[in-house]
């Protein structure tokens, strides 16, 4: 939940995001999937993988998929 109103730009998706205090904010988390299979779900469902972020271990990754 935001604590307050806020923006967030994320340059390399192309987004610029606004939250209002007190919004709901959905994540999903999954320890389901290696970075390949996420990458063949995703392109399996017609989405082609554009970036992914990891922390230093690769233990999370956060990946960005879009519509070719």
């Amino acid at each position: 939940m935001s604590s307050h109103d806020q923006r967030l730009c994320i340059a390399t998706a192309g987004l610029d995001l606004r939250f209002t205090a007190l919004e709901t904010i959905q994540t999903e988390n999954s320890d389901k999937f290696t970075r390949e299979t996420i990458r063949a779900l995703l392109e399996d469902a017609g989405f082609a993988v554009e970036h992914s972020w990891t922390d230093l271990r690769e233990w999370y990754a956060v990946t960005l998929a879009r519509v070719p």
